[in-house]
């Protein structure tokens, strides 16, 4: 089975979330010898694995697009069986035949709205819950977020 996972994400700088997506990859690979894994990132200077990058800029704009619009043309290329996007955001439109999973983190936003602008509500708000009908799976990484 061919497994592919938008790790963008872990790009970023090391915090939590890019952190828990190395260690739960890396660990991954190490164990699976039956199935083969390839990374999509929007660069390939940091990566996990066989990564495919798609070069665009490392900004928000940047993330949205590559999250919402250029990964899927990436899991088609490939041939991908299960897709799973560990930064929340399943791709817009569905490939046929390929099963989607995402993690969700944290859903702080909702918790504490004042804390983040009114426009990265809005996008997380409308992208986490299509994610969310689209998704064969979701992964909560705890009860609080479940």
């Amino acid at each position: 089975m061919k497994i592919g996972i938008n790790s963008r994400i872990y790009q970023n700088q090391n915090s939590g979330i890019p952190y828990y997506v190395f260690l739960l990859f890396s660990k991954i690979l190490e164990l699976d010898r039956k199935n083969e894994y390839v990374f999509f990132q929007t660069s390939t200077k940091k990566t996990i694995g066989r990564t495919v990058g798609k070069k665009i800029s490392d900004d928000l704009r940047g993330a949205v697009l590559f999250d919402n619009f250029l990964v899927r043309p990436l899991i088609a290329s490939e041939g991908i069986d299960i897709f799973h996007s560990a930064s929340a955001t399943l791709p817009v439109g569905r490939k046929k035949g390929v099963h989607y999973v995402t993690t969700i983190y944290d859903l702080a936003f909702l918790h504490f709205p004042h804390f983040y602008t009114r426009l990265y509500r809005l996008y997380h708000t409308h992208s986490i819950g299509r994610s969310l009908k689209k998704a064969d799976q979701v992964i909560c990484i705890s009860e609080s977020t479940k």
